[in-house]
């Protein structure tokens, strides 16, 4: 029996469990993958993606539980216990918190650092997480090999612990196990290792060694990239980037979506070639959109909730105040066919003083604010002149908005000429619309193209706008894309429909817009203006508006700059409610007009 001089007759017995104890790692962790997805299962039946931000809480709370009913009571954690065995009496109850911590507690601090770590803009976070997480990692293996050796602690815990394993049934078999399950495990580990030698990603282990001893520095988030330049390469095939990606949020370097996409299947850590820093952004922009419809309508349902209880529980100024910023972020729209040079004259002076003096005098509005004027006026490229000559007359200036060409229809191809045509008679912003029919079919690549070459032509010289006619892609999925393809291409709003299709802006496909700007803005940070427009004629559509962009968007975004609504007539809806609350009477029907 000279196997049995290496542990001593007391362990002996025990030896026969020697490679158990991998097993019953392997158990513990299939059984809490079980319980969590049953629970994930079931909340996604009440509601889908009810508990996506609370995994991690999820995760250490079903550990914590199952903790306290197995290896707090029984010494045994629930792997263990199928497999006839327990910690001895060296797990005392000072060492199994311990156990807890290390085991649950530290990785999910370690989760929560690294996702709040892009929040805080933390340069030391980072760096000092991925070596921590590599001296873990090189840690375990450490231990595999010793435990091979030794047969004593199968995980680094139990070696920190000092914990010690005994059998909980009484085995009579003789047998060298010591001996038997070193020589087995150790061939077939090297069996293994052989055959999985040309799998081994040589490139990835040469990068995350040069992490470990060259670590990133100056990572400070860029707000502006070089993706809206014409003169922008991808990094890794030297050419014009197709669908451009940023490769990482702390780099301002592009590459295409396809080369991007191939060398992240080759290492899903894949480096910039010209800085080294290590690829965060998800490619499944474009591939892998799936949105909750159910969701999204119960989101319109709070947003219409939300502005009820507005309307019942606010105080007049509360409601005064959103109808100025509503004011303020209006594109006062005329584009008819019957457009002349006098109509339009009124609607710019209109622009430029909006309220009449008496109701801005009741409301006391410039004792405190400065002058009172609309963000845009938006009409047709011949009429852009018009606009100009009243605003040369002005001191107080708005942004002049010209329509391409090929507006409603977005079937023509929009020539520079045209473009140009509008920006030398003034305009400062361009509205272009989309071909649907590039969505309908999925030629994103083409989208973006016709999208980039407009925002090339007019470059710095005005503000390009792009209209998606959400009533004409067909679905939520198709908005989004649109969305985001637009944005890569350059464009510094993206606006919901022309105002001609049968259906127009609602909330639902607002909100869809608004997820994609802010997942982009996430992504890359850069910021992206929405416009919703079509159909919005109530002071009541422009309250929702606003609620539903300060929800999803944020107040970084209300204002003229990244936030406009696109209308007609609403302008006189917003003035009679103003008079209204100013004078605590309705106005005489028709007092006012544009003039």
């Amino acid at each position: 029996m000279a196997y049995r001089s290496w542990y001593g007759e007391k362990e002996f017995l025990f030896q026969r469990a020697f490679p158990l104890r991998l097993d019953a790692n392997e158990f513990d962790r299939e059984i809490h993958k079980i319980l969590f997805n049953q629970v994930i299962q079931i909340s996604n039946a009440y509601k889908p993606g009810i508990l996506d931000k609370v995994k991690d809480e999820l995760t250490l709370l079903l550990n914590l539980i199952i903790f306290k009913y197995s290896l707090l009571q029984n010494r045994a954690t629930v792997g263990q216990d199928l497999l006839g065995l327990k910690y001895d009496d060296t797990l005392t109850k000072t060492k199994a918190i311990l156990f807890a911590v290390i085991k649950f507690v530290f990785p999910y601090l370690r989760n929560k650092c690294e996702f709040n770590q892009t929040v805080h803009n933390n340069v030391l976070i980072p760096d000092l997480l991925r070596k921590i997480d590599i001296i873990v990692k090189a840690g375990h293996l450490l231990n595999l090999f010793i435990f091979l050796t030794d047969g004593k602690y199968p995980t680094v815990t139990d070696r920190l612990l000092k914990l010690k394993y005994v059998a909980t049934e009484k085995y009579s078999r003789t047998v060298g196990y010591n001996f038997m399950v070193r020589q087995l495990l150790w061939h077939g580990f090297m069996e293994l290792l052989t055959q999985a030698l040309p799998l081994i990603n040589y490139k990835a282990i040469k990068r995350k060694i040069k992490m470990f001893f060259t670590p990133s520095s100056n990572k400070i988030k860029i707000k502006t990239y070089a993706i809206h330049n014409e003169t922008t390469k991808c990094v890794i095939c030297d050419d014009f980037p197709v669908l451009p990606c940023i490769i990482s949020t702390y780099c301002p370097h592009v590459a295409c979506y396809y080369c991007l996409k191939s060398n992240l299947m080759a290492d899903d850590k894949f480096l910039c070639p010209e800085c080294n820093e290590i690829n965060t952004v998800d490619l499944g922009w474009l591939s892998d959109v799936a949105v909750n419809a159910i969701s999204v309508y119960d989101i319109e349902k709070e947003i219409l909730l939300e502005k009820k209880k507005l309307e019942e529980t606010s105080n007049e100024k509360t409601k005064i105040d959103y109808l100025f910023n509503a004011v303020k972020f209006l594109d006062l729209t005329t584009l008819s066919g019957n457009d002349t040079g006098s109509n339009v004259t009124r609607l710019t002076r209109k622009a430029v003083n909006p309220i009449s003096n008496e109701i801005l005098k009741v409301l006391k509005y410039n004792e405190e604010n400065p002058h009172l004027k609309t963000a845009a006026v938006c009409v047709y490229p011949d009429r852009v002149g018009d606009v100009a000559d009243v605003l040369k007359k002005s001191k107080h200036k708005v942004a002049i908005a010209a329509v391409s060409p090929d507006f409603p229809s977005g079937q023509c191809k929009t020539c520079s000429k045209d473009l140009m045509y509008s920006i030398n008679k003034g305009a400062t912003e361009i509205d272009i619309v989309i071909k649907r029919n590039l969505v309908l079919t999925g030629d994103w690549e083409q989208l973006y193209y016709d999208i980039k070459n407009v925002k090339e032509q007019i470059s710095s010289r005005a503000i390009l706008k792009t209209i998606l006619s959400v009533g004409e892609l067909g679905n939520f999925r198709n908005i989004y894309k649109a969305s985001l393809v637009a944005m890569m291409a350059g464009s510094d709003f993206i606006k919901t429909s022309t105002g001609k299709e049968t259906l127009n802006a609602t909330l639902p496909v607002g909100l869809v817009m608004m997820r994609a700007i802010q997942d982009y803005y996430q992504e890359t940070g850069w910021m992206v203006g929405f416009k919703a427009a079509g159909g919005i004629r109530k002071t009541d559509d422009a309250l929702k508006w606003q609620l539903l962009a300060l929800r999803e968007l944020g107040s970084n975004w209300l204002n003229k700059t990244y936030f406009r609504i696109g209308a007609s007539g609403l302008l006189q809806e917003i003035e009679h409610d103003l008079y209204r609350l100013g004078f605590r009477k309705p106005p005489k029907s028709n007092i006012f007009t544009l003039s």
